[in-house]
């Protein structure tokens, strides 16, 4: 899991980091016509990271997985407790808020 996680963080984050090394070494590189997609696209990957970060510990993680799940079993039996009166009630509120 550690492995999957410095990996996926390495891929995510070099292209932002060899545009900022390319960007110094050779600073002609912003007047190219497409740079602000460009760097916008590596910026995106690198933010990106953070998201994946949940799916892996759920994929290889058993004690956060059976964590999440209690977790989440717990918030739906709030919802599902609820009398149809209820609901309706709190869908109308939301709407007037």
């Amino acid at each position: 899991m550690l492995f999957m996680v410095v990996a996926l963080f390495a891929i995510c984050w070099l292209p932002l980091q060899l545009y900022n090394l390319f960007q110094e070494i050779v600073p002609q590189i912003n007047r190219y016509r497409y740079i602000n997609i460009i760097w916008f696209c590596c910026h995106l990957l690198a933010m990106s990271n953070s998201c994946y970060n949940p799916f892996i510990y759920a994929m290889y993680n058993e004690r956060f997985r059976s964590e999440f799940k209690s977790r989440f079993d717990r918030c739906c039996s709030i919802f599902r407790s609820q009398t149809p009166e209820q609901k309706a009630l709190d869908s109308s509120s939301a709407r007037y808020a």
